[in-house]
């Protein structure tokens, strides 16, 4: 009886300590900073219709350039909300040449 009690106990606690075991948290390293990826700068963020009639198509395209020095590419555009569509072409832009500075 002792022998059963006694290894209940022991298998019980096995249990409890096997499953009471956390996983070790991943240690997570920065990703090393590319000075040269591609990145955008729009040149207006926000347009304004103004007051428009019901039924009427309005677009406007929202210019950018590629401020880094490899190439953009661009996978997919979407709107915020179902109003408003995006028309975007796979491309890949390349980042304008700097001007001369006197």
């Amino acid at each position: 009886m002792k022998k059963t009690i006694l290894l209940s106990a022991l298998a019980i606690g096995m249990a409890t300590a096997t499953f009471a075991q956390e996983k070790a948290a991943a240690v997570q390293v920065a990703p090393a900073e590319n000075k040269n990826q591609a990145d955008f700068k729009f040149e207006t963020l926000e347009y304004n219709y103004g007051t428009i009639k019901q039924g009427d198509k309005v677009n406007y395209t929202f210019n950018f350039v590629n401020t880094g020095k490899e190439p953009l590419i661009i996978t997919n555009a979407q709107g915020s909300c179902g109003c408003t569509v995006p028309e975007c072409q796979k491309s890949q832009l390349k980042r304008a040449k700097p001007e001369k500075s006197m």
